[in-house]
């Protein structure tokens, strides 16, 4: 899948291209968007998809196909409330570090100093990586106050 095939408007992993993020495997949807633990933490739940994957079993000829779920689970740790979740969310899809990295090299394109050829990937780069961000922290932000966190 290419970087134009990206649909931010559905929440697909694999729309999710400049995330690090470890993506969880379930024979099921996880129930609970939000789910307490009991040292108070919290686990994120979201972004799930269908996909089919075969397995292969010694005593049949054919793979049998099992339907699969695949989904992210973020833990979430400290003060219950929405901006702390951002941030760790932001931190669990990009690091510390990729936003700066994404804006340094934006303004290295603005201003003309990108070695040839470079700025359009910068921009382009910067534009996704922002529409990413949005997208997922807007998905955040609802899950959270249609929730019973507070």
């Amino acid at each position: 899948m290419s970087s134009s095939d990206i649909k931010i408007t559905e929440l697909k992993i694999s729309g999710l291209s400049t995330t690090k993020a470890v993506v969880c495997e379930f024979d099921v949807v996880p129930q609970k968007i939000f789910q307490r633990q009991s040292n108070g933490t919290w686990v994120y739940t979201f972004g799930f998809e269908e996909t089919e994957r075969q397995m292969f079993e010694p005593m049949f000829e054919n793979a049998i196909k099992q339907t699969m779920y695949l989904g992210f689970v973020i833990l979430l740790n400290g003060e219950t409330s929405l901006d702390n979740f951002k941030r760790q969310v932001m931190e669990y899809f990009w690091g510390v570090d990729r936003e700066n990295q994404y804006i340094n090299e934006y303004n290295i394109a603005i201003n003309n100093l990108a070695p040839a050829g470079r700025s359009e990937v910068y921009i382009a780069n910067y534009k996704r990586f922002l529409e990413e961000r949005v997208f997922v922290l807007d998905k955040l932000e609802s899950d959270f106050k249609n929730s019973n966190i507070m």
